[in-house]
């Protein structure tokens, strides 16, 4: 759905890059919804967490999302290196 129409109902109106927003304490803005993983994950400290933000595509017909990550080749890098060190 990033490009092209909808896979659920096929509908072209398609509202891309939209903001995903997480909440925190008190439901107050807490920044732009994001995806982590840990290089390091067995360390006690500097885990070396890598995050990359997601926005969305919404169908203005059906209200189907779809989440995408901004860098998912910085995720997989990270997951590849925990991976070694386990």
């Amino acid at each position: 759905m990033r490009r092209g129409p909808c896979p659920k109902c096929g509908s072209a109106e398609v509202v891309r890059n939209a903001r995903v927003i997480d909440r925190g304490d008190a439901n107050l803005d807490a920044g732009d919804l994001s995806a982590a993983v840990y290089a390091n994950p067995r360390a006690w400290v500097f885990k070396e967490k890598v995050i990359t933000p997601l926005s969305a595509c919404v169908c203005v017909g059906c209200g189907y999302t779809e989440l995408y990550a901004a860098d998912p080749a910085a995720l997989a890098d990270a997951a590849a290196a925990a991976a070694r060190v386990e």
